[in-house]
């Protein structure tokens, strides 16, 4: 019924030439009452080669997730090694970001890292961490509001969040050197340190400064030698907790990483009404540029992002701070994040942005 009448037979049985029907997006959904949309890859990357993909539709009660099937070893009984996509293999059932070369950029974090030595895993760890986290928060809510109001560090309802360990101080030193040599506004930035060090340095440097010690205190201070490592795992809590905070007292939040430094003010874009095609947005990212399976569809970019304090924003920010275990084992808050955009913009209808370099030269 949903198909227009001029191209009913072509679309069931192809046109004279045997091609199927082709014709505009606005004459294809004509007599549409509701789209389910679905992402295909179109080709291959490196991050991912090239498989013989099928997709089925199959009869059942409505479903908005893809379930995955590979000619793949069962991983539970299998060496690491020779675990391979080949095509000898039945299909099996696996999760959406297990690659062919046998490796699963999604595994579950563990309870117990050893239950007989009581070695606790990254999922018990976190319970701890929440703990801490529910017992401190009417204390930092309180803290950080009166913070705010009295060093004025907000505009047009905006804070700029950034958190900084000792081992990252020279990047803070930078972007805020860069920012007043370009006779840019900073006045609404809120640092939150890791350590009481680079809270010195923060606030010598003329910064608005959150030192949350109790949820805080406790990450290491020095600089991560690389991605995922150790280091850079324990930092992603920090800057899960900095946006919570913030975005539970009503502020709308940019976050960004203490990397980056700015040629011109970034929330002039975002604060600009006439600008009607952002506003609908709850949250916007900049483009990670990573065509990775574990970032995809959306490559949403965790180190620079616009949040509004809504409701459904704030719960993308409160269930991510609840995947803590999952952020510590995959060493990635961006993965998890990316994977809840994509569930609360399908179950909620949570609005997410991702600009390119085409749509916008400010990121």
């Amino acid at each position: 019924q949903a198909i227009p009448n001029p191209l009913l037979h072509d679309a069931s049985y192809g046109d004279k030439h045997g091609h199927i029907a082709k014709t505009s997006v606005s004459t294809a959904l004509s007599n549409c009452d509701a789209v389910n949309v679905m992402f295909l890859p179109l080709g291959h990357t490196q991050a991912r080669p090239h498989l013989n993909d099928c997709y089925t539709i199959v009869g059942n009660f409505e479903d908005y997730h893809i379930n995955r099937w590979l000619r793949m070893p069962n991983f539970d009984t299998t060496d690491k090694h020779e675990r391979e996509l080949q095509h000898f293999h039945p299909l099996r059932h696996f999760g959406r970001v297990v690659l062919p070369r046998g490796i699963n950029e999604f595994d579950v974090p563990d309870l117990w890292a050893n239950y007989k030595q009581g070695k606790k895993g990254f999922v018990l760890q976190h319970f701890e961490a929440l703990k801490t986290f529910f017992e401190s928060f009417d204390t930092v809510q309180t803290e950080l509001k009166e913070l705010i109001t009295n060093r004025k560090a907000v505009r047009n309802n905006t804070v700029v969040v950034m958190t900084v360990n000792i081992g990252q101080s020279e990047l803070l030193a930078n972007f805020v050197c860069a920012a007043r040599s370009r006779g840019l506004d900073i006045s609404n930035v809120v640092v939150f340190p890791t350590d009481i060090e680079s809270k010195t340095l923060a606030e010598g440097l003329g910064m608005t400064t959150y030192f949350d010690e109790k949820n805080l205190g406790a990450l290491p201070k020095g600089e991560a030698k690389m991605y995922g490592d150790p280091i850079f795992a324990s930092m992603m809590q920090a800057k899960i907790l900095c946006v919570v905070n913030v975005l539970s007292l009503g502020y709308d939040v940019l976050f960004q990483d203490v990397d980056i430094i700015w040629f011109k003010d970034p929330l002039e874009y975002f604060h600009d009404e006439s600008n009607t095609a952002i506003q609908k947005f709850d949250i916007m990212f900049q483009h990670d540029g990573s065509s990775q399976m574990r970032y995809n569809p959306l490559s949403a970019n965790s180190g620079f992002y616009y949040v509004r304090a809504n409701k459904k924003a704030q719960y993308v920010f409160t269930s991510l701070l609840y995947h803590g275990a999952l952020v510590r084992h995959s060493k990635s808050h961006q993965q998890v994040l990316v994977q809840l955009l994509l569930e609360h913009s399908s179950l909620f209808g949570t609005k997410v942005k991702v600009f390119d370099k085409i749509e916008t030269d400010m990121f």
